[in-house]
């Protein structure tokens, strides 16, 4: 506990910076880090999946009647995802169109990137069925 204080402490710039010699003061990145991470770890499950899964199906539930969308599988009988991005999927485009898809979804302030090549995509479509080999 009193380490996580001194993090904080140092993080809020109460403590002296590692090049002034005081011993027990040395904070790297990664130890700020791990301490907020212990507190983010406390509230995951009852806060931060239970609000990533909301996002997740508010998302599946506007695009589930379009007939373009391929909607990510966010659980199986093995898993279930950390809901930590939203894997969208468009039937039948290429490469201008995605991006003109994806500028127009950043555009409505809704963060989005590619996260696959168009090779990669062909793949995909390829083996769900949705295009020819």
């Amino acid at each position: 506990m009193a380490k996580q204080r001194r993090a904080r402490e140092n993080a809020e710039g109460k403590l002296a910076l590692r090049y002034r010699g005081e011993a027990g003061y040395k904070m790297n990145m990664t130890d700020i880090l791990a301490a907020i991470g212990l507190v983010e770890l406390e509230r995951y499950d009852a806060d931060t999946l239970v609000k990533r899964k909301q996002i997740c199906d508010q998302y599946s539930n506007a695009l589930a009647t379009k007939p373009w969308a391929i909607l990510p599988v966010q659980n199986t009988f093995e898993a279930e995802s950390s809901y930590h991005l939203y894997a969208l999927r468009i039937k039948g485009i290429d490469e201008v169109k995605r991006d003109r898809i994806m500028q127009k979804i950043f555009r409505s302030g809704c963060f989005c990137k590619c996260a696959f090549h168009s090779g990669t995509n062909d793949v995909l479509l390829q083996r769900d069925g949705l295009q020819d080999q």
